[in-house]
């Protein structure tokens, strides 16, 4: 099973709020993303069952990303640890 980190982004509409979940693992080939939902459990539900689809495991970072040497989104902790 391939694992993929997550987020479910929120945009702030005068509609009111529209939820899109993102997931990804550039070193698996991994980029899944749910359409525009009403709510953060929404979103996250259908994630969820995209993932299950297509064998991928969450996984949470809590953390903020940097652009790489290549052009890759990393995570910051990764740049500053080499």
């Amino acid at each position: 099973m391939k694992e993929a980190t997550y987020r479910v982004i929120r945009f702030p509409l005068e509609a009111g709020d529209r939820y899109v979940s993102v997931a990804w693992n550039y070193a698996q080939a991994v980029l899944l993303s749910t359409g525009n939902e009403g709510s953060y459990t929404e979103s996250r539900a259908t994630l969820d069952k995209i993932c299950k689809e297509h064998g991928v495991r969450l996984r949470w970072f809590d953390g903020s990303y940097v652009c790489g040497s290549d052009g890759l989104m990393v995570p910051d902790d990764k740049l500053h640890s080499d």
